[in-house]
């Protein structure tokens, strides 16, 4: 679902199939299936901070009961893709457990790693929003 596709979907159709999945997930009592992983053990979150039409309530559902591994992950995702979204970044950030220390210096690491100027400039213009959640 958090694969673009053509004709790409408009942010209203994403969610319609999300929640569809989230209600199918909870009646039959599968919730496990979005802490799923790829081969490469991406998880739903990794893949939908790509998505250009991905919302803030999908990622917000998605950040639960996920580990730090995978929030990094889906920070590498999308610094690999050169699809960071600072709106989404905020909210995958804040999510890190207080435990995940040095979250900050990781990401610049991520950013470098993969050319992504876009998160290497967030990381530099929201020091005092990062320094707060550190």
């Amino acid at each position: 679902m958090f694969f673009p596709s053509e004709p790409m979907q408009t942010d209203e159709d994403l969610q319609k199939m999300f929640n569809l999945l989230i209600e199918t997930a909870k009646k039959t009592n599968k919730l496990y299936l979005l802490l799923s992983r790829t081969l490469d053990n991406r998880s739903p979150l990794a893949v939908a901070m790509c998505h250009p039409k991905c919302t803030e309530s999908i990622i917000k559902e998605l950040i639960q009961n996920q580990d730090s591994n995978q929030l990094l992950l889906a920070f590498d995702l999308a610094a690999k893709r050169h699809l960071f979204r600072p709106d989404l970044s905020k909210l995958l950030f804040a999510s890190f457990p207080s435990s995940a220390t040095d979250k900050k210096n990781i990401l610049i690491q991520i950013a470098c790693r993969h050319n992504c100027v876009e998160m290497l400039r967030w990381l530099a213009e929201n020091e005092d929003i990062i320094s707060k959640l550190n």
